[in-house]
């Protein structure tokens, strides 16, 4: 395995979703009490060449962060990266997900994100059991994988191109043919929508048409990728002691876009959280989970309370430029930010919390200063403060959190800077991986593979 992603390295990006705050932040909303991200000491299984762990690692200089990938290559690009950034808080090893052992000691929280549905049977019962035994009592593990129904259809478009690539040894020309195949599948359904065979056909082929070469060669051309239902994800943490917290994205647990009927239907027949999410998948085809996780002795409190907003921190960036924004009660404002999430409330208290958000961007304000200061401004606009203002704001706040809109939430303080410096400013991985980056696609080796590249795709070739 080792020499797969040697030959063909995985792209290695930020991924918000596993960021130790944001693990905290959802533990706390069920009721959870999570080590303090600013101090934990954080574990990524799979890190590849570090572009998730590293900017963690420098944001929060007092934690400490263990990196394990299987590939030699890019434990070396993400040492390179680690050093010319100067981060001291990290260590990174080339091993197998099977060597973590009680030598490497405890972790508050564990990232294994893109990882688990990719490898055998055998790394999936150590990656959960890594979890049980390297994990602190109160910490909180994050995994990602695909899952059924939804991989179904994408299943057989995997199965075509790991067919018609059998017996190419070069990665390169394996992913040229099977772009190859690709562009001949879209063309051979093209007219045909009014068949459900090519429509799902198109739109999974659609998507593989602007996939990254390694995101096609490992997701799709790796010998292992092994999908499963929700429930039996659920199974397998509890034959290791560990328990199902959440979803990352706290939206996806919902059924506000479902008719009332078919919620009904699934409150019937739904007895508990597990049958529900499942039911949910079913509905939805989904594809794809990333879950958060905990030790099986903790016990979740599954109705969010307002009341929680209490201990977290809230952000929300500006919308237009002197876009007005009427705090009379009854008057809906939405604040929409760049990915066109909105948040509209026409309750003045809401209203004057965001706004006051807005302009202290990008510092994040607790919830009592953002109360405080949301009361002041209606109070210069001349407006009364209703007498449950305080509960009404945290009941808003914690209906933005759990519906997705673009409200930062954390529990800690996000580190960045809060004021524009003198000079253009980006952090020193960044600053790094541009410049190592830089080095790479001007070398020789870079521009000949781009011109192969560029010369053998698009053409469907027949292979023994």
């Amino acid at each position: 395995m080792s020499n797969r992603y040697d030959e063909v390295p995985y792209t290695s990006h930020p991924y918000a979703r596993t960021h130790p705050d944001r693990l905290a932040t959802l533990a706390r909303l069920f009721g959870l009490q999570p080590p303090s991200p600013t101090t934990a000491r954080v574990l990524e299984l799979g890190c590849a060449s570090g572009g998730n762990l590293l900017p963690m690692a420098e944001l929060l200089p007092q934690a400490r962060f263990v990196g394990v990938d299987l590939s030699p290559r890019q434990i070396e690009r993400a040492r390179e990266l680690a050093a010319a950034a100067q981060l001291g808080n990290l260590e990174l090893h080339a091993a197998s997900i099977l060597d973590v052992d009680e030598r490497w000691g405890q972790f508050d929280y564990v990232i294994c994100h893109g990882v688990y549905s990719w490898v055998p049977r055998e790394v999936q019962d150590k990656i959960l059991a890594i979890c049980r035994e390297r994990l602190t009592s109160d910490g909180v593990a994050f995994i990602s994988y695909n899952t059924y129904p939804g991989w179904r259809m994408r299943e057989m478009v995997r199965d075509m191109m790991r067919w018609h690539v059998r017996g190419i040894a070069s990665p390169a020309a394996a992913i040229d043919q099977a772009r190859a195949l690709v562009d001949f599948l879209a063309r051979s359904v093209a007219g045909h929508d009014h068949q459900p065979h090519a429509l799902q056909l198109r739109k999974e082929l659609a998507l593989l048409e602007h996939a990254s070469d390694d995101y096609l060669f490992h997701e799709h051309l790796e010998e292992c990728n092994q999908p499963l239902y929700f429930h039996e994800f659920v199974d397998r943490l509890a034959q290791h002691g560990l328990r199902y917290l959440c979803e990352s994205d706290l939206h996806t647990m919902l059924s506000r876009e479902l008719s009332d009927d078919v919620r009904r239907t699934l409150d019937r027949i739904a007895p508990d959280l597990v049958h529900m999410e499942q039911y949910l998948d079913f509905v939805r085809n989904r594809q794809f989970r990333a879950s958060l996780v905990c030790h099986g002795e903790r016990t979740p409190h599954r109705a969010l309370s307002p009341a929680r907003m209490h201990g977290l921190r809230f952000g929300l960036p500006p919308t237009a430029a002197g876009e007005a924004i009427d705090l009379w009660p009854g008057v809906v404002h939405s604040f929409v930010d760049a990915e066109e999430r909105r948040i509209s409330s026409g309750r003045s208290i809401t209203k004057a919390a965001l706004a006051c958000l807005q302009r202290s961007w990008p510092r994040e304000l607790d919830f009592a200063t953002l109360h405080a200061r949301a009361a002041t401004l209606l109070r210069e606009s001349g407006i009364a403060i209703s007498e449950g203002a305080e509960s009404e704001l945290a009941a808003d706040l914690l209906e933005c959190v759990i519906s997705g809109s673009g409200l930062d939430v954390r529990c800690e303080p996000c580190g960045a800077p809060t004021a524009l410096p003198q000079r253009p400013w980006a952090p020193a991985v960044a600053r790094a991986s541009a410049e190592l980056g830089r080095r790479d696609q001007s070398s020789p080796s870079a521009c000949r593979a781009r011109r192969l590249r560029d010369r053998a795709a698009g053409r469907l070739r027949r292979h023994p």
